[in-house]
């Protein structure tokens, strides 16, 4: 008797709280995957941010010396035609 009056209790609980233990099991996954993909978007972001920086800091610099160069071919032409004209 006590077999089955055990038996039974434990049946009832386990049936009793499978669906909660679902549901927080179900909810944990999707906040998993949730967290995991916010994660991965970060990293992401991340990656195009220091590659935009990075990139945008190249362009600056061949800008700076394309200009300098220039202002220094000027420079050297003015030169030499003060030369010529003296």
């Amino acid at each position: 008797m006590y077999k089955i009056f055990f038996t039974t209790i434990l049946l009832a609980i386990s049936v009793s709280t499978t669906p909660v233990l679902a549901s927080d099991s179900l909810f944990g996954a999707i906040k998993d995957a949730g967290r995991s993909i916010g994660h991965a978007t970060r990293d992401i972001t991340r990656e195009i941010g220091h590659t935009t920086r990075d990139t945008t800091k190249e362009i600056g610099q061949a800008f700076k010396s394309e200009n300098s160069d220039k202002k220094g071919a000027d420079k050297k032409k003015n030169d030499l035609n003060e030369k010529k004209g003296q």
